[in-house]
């Protein structure tokens, strides 16, 4: 069948397209040049709208902004920060690998107990549904704490003090963490119906998992944020801060995974000897050691060292 002689409607709409972008374009022509007058009257060149011709000045490159050399990133303070936070991500990393554990692993089936208050192994021998609770206190305290407390004590003590206060709490949590399986063979006797896994844990297990945790929470709403912002400030030039900021965070992850992997197997190690507590207690002197440090780590202002040409561009 033909079709001549009908509308196509793709060349209409083609030509409308077309007559809109003609004009357009005649629109700016017509902006960027003026009519002339009809009479013979002198025309005021100085008054013709044309563009301003660029200045020698505006032409010529700005200057680039002076870069701190990689070598002078490495001032006192910018060490003393990354060892810190070094030891605060391992013990943290030892922590999200220990807790777990101590949980979940059954508890002593021997008899036997030692005269010594720290030779005991065994764990709490929670179920799974135990041991998820436990691991929701960790989080619901920590959201308390952080958008509730954690502002206004930020606000009267500053960041550095918030660091080097709540650093010291960590090691109090990982020295008492062990100690929560005496409490539970204390509480539930010797009697064989009670070990083994699969169990839970009475009120008196339940308090003391509260305390462990709410100083380990506590501790940790307060340095975590500190060590961030002691980090970028630690930057001795604005220009590194990308540098300092990337290494550090470089640093976080590595030891933060080998305290998840150190923890865990030295674990194991003190678990057949017979020493439960030994790793918590080893985790506890790196905390000890992380708030040692965190006296010699200052809150810097992210430009202590001026290079030539710094003033140009502030």
């Amino acid at each position: 069948m033909s079709r001549k002689g009908e509308c196509d409607i793709g060349i209409e709409i083609s030509n409308n397209i077309k007559r809109i972008i003609r004009r357009l374009l005649c629109w700016q022509q017509g902006q960027s040049y003026a009519l002339l007058p009809s009479s013979d009257e002198p025309i005021d060149l100085a008054s013709s709208p044309s563009k301003p011709r660029p200045s020698p000045e505006s032409t010529t490159p700005p200057h680039a902004r002076p870069k701190l050399p990689f070598r002078r990133i490495w001032t006192p303070n910018v060490l003393f920060t990354m060892l810190a936070q070094a030891l605060f991500d391992f013990h943290l990393g030892a922590f999200a690998s220990l807790w777990p554990l101590l949980l979940c692993t059954p508890r002593s089936q021997g008899t036997k107990t030692s005269l010594s208050p720290f030779v005991f192994t065994g764990g709490l021998g929670m179920s799974p549904v135990h041991v998820g609770t436990a691991m929701a206190i960790i989080g619901l305290t920590g959201l308390v704490l952080q958008f509730l407390i954690y502002p206004g004590v930020h606000a009267r003590l500053g960041t550095q003090y918030c660091y080097r206060i709540f650093s010291l709490p960590f090691a109090v949590a990982y020295g008492l963490a062990p100690f929560l399986v005496r409490v539970s063979e204390l509480s539930r006797g010797t009697r064989s119906s009670d070990s083994g896994s699969g169990g839970g844990a009475n009120f008196l297990v339940w308090l003391c998992i509260a305390l462990v945790l709410s100083i380990y929470v506590t501790a940790r709403a307060f340095v975590m944020p500190a060590t961030l912002m002691l980090l970028n400030n630690c930057a001795p030039h604005p220009s590194v801060l990308g540098t300092v900021h990337g290494i550090g965070q470089t640093t976080s992850s590595v030891f933060r995974t080998l305290g998840f992997v150190l923890g865990g197997w030295l674990y194991g190690v003190g678990f057949e000897r017979g020493v439960v507590g030994l790793v918590w207690w080893v985790v506890a002197l790196v905390a000890v050691a992380g708030w040692a440090g965190s006296f010699f780590v200052k809150e810097g202002s992210g430009h202590e060292i001026w290079l030539e040409g710094d003033g140009d561009h502030d």
